[in-house]
């Protein structure tokens, strides 16, 4: 896979807001991500995509991503989530583990969602929750990976404590620990615009299902970048139906997700 680096550059001038009266120069330069802007201009940002990824969307901010990303990637200037408007007390220990673990995945550009009940503590209260830290990771990277995450997670001071399933089966599943934070790391698939994840209760895998059109970075307090799925609403009522934003006092986890029609009953091992 071929990489490219776009730097978007505008004339100088006095006004440094982005806008529609400001000349815009997009500016391809092959694998070259110490970009310099040309004289009389300023960089407005630059960004890194697949050669074989059309470009459909312009981030308009100053700071420099080097991820490379897919079809679709909108910054959080894009997103509002109410909740992180008067967001609740931050439980500091999840708070710390979360950051940790997607720093792992940062540093090796991996294709993950926050997904599940961390999405919808996010979206909902704008905190990480009491309970499992949740995400979904491509399968095929993660096949194609697995070492090296799992060396990255170890140095961060993670320990595996659980798997699921067979690397090279759809469903794959690892459970990690830290400072007595559990950390679930689900294998998905997309299909169409579908996001597709294995679910293990008793033994079986069932696949679970959510609508996706893009991954949306959205920059969580001020601290971190994360990503997570867009629409986010859409995948919420998915996954908790329509009423997930009023708390369940028992959420079931091997029971609800059936219910709400997010997994399937027809399981795959």
């Amino acid at each position: 896979m071929g990489l490219s680096v776009y730097v978007l550059y505008r004339d100088k001038a006095v006004d440094t807001n982005l806008d529609s009266n400001d000349t815009i120069t997009e500016h391809v330069i092959s694998n070259d991500i110490n970009a310099k802007p040309m004289v009389g201009t300023e960089i407005v940002t630059k960004y890194v995509v697949s050669n074989d990824t059309p470009v459909k969307h312009l981030v308009k901010n100053d700071s420099l991503s080097e991820n490379v990303v897919g079809n679709d990637i909108l910054a959080s200037d894009n997103i509002v989530i109410k909740s992180c408007a008067y967001p609740e007390e931050q439980d500091q220990k999840r708070w710390s583990v979360l950051k940790s673990v997607i720093s792992s995945f940062s540093s090796l550009s991996a294709p993950y969602l926050l997904s599940d009940g961390s999405l919808l503590h996010l979206y909902r209260n704008c905190s990480v929750g009491l309970s499992d830290l949740d995400f979904s990771l491509d399968q095929a990277w993660w096949e194609d990976n697995k070492e090296e995450l799992k060396e990255e997670l170890s140095i961060a001071g993670f320990k595996l404590s659980a798997v699921f399933g067979n690397m090279n089966m759809f469903g794959y599943e690892e459970s990690w620990q830290k400072n007595g934070v559990k950390v679930d790391i689900f294998g998905s698939n997309m299909e169409g615009n579908s996001r597709v994840t294995g679910f293990w209760v008793q033994g079986k895998n069932y696949p679970c299902t959510m609508p996706m059109e893009r991954t949306v970075m959205y920059q969580w307090r001020g601290e971190v970048e994360v990503r997570i799925p867009f629409p986010v609403e859409d995948a919420l009522i998915a996954m908790y139906g329509r009423n997930y934003p009023h708390p369940v006092g028992q959420w079931q986890w091997d029971i609800y997700p059936f219910l709400t029609g997010y997994c399937s009953y027809q399981y795959i091992a």
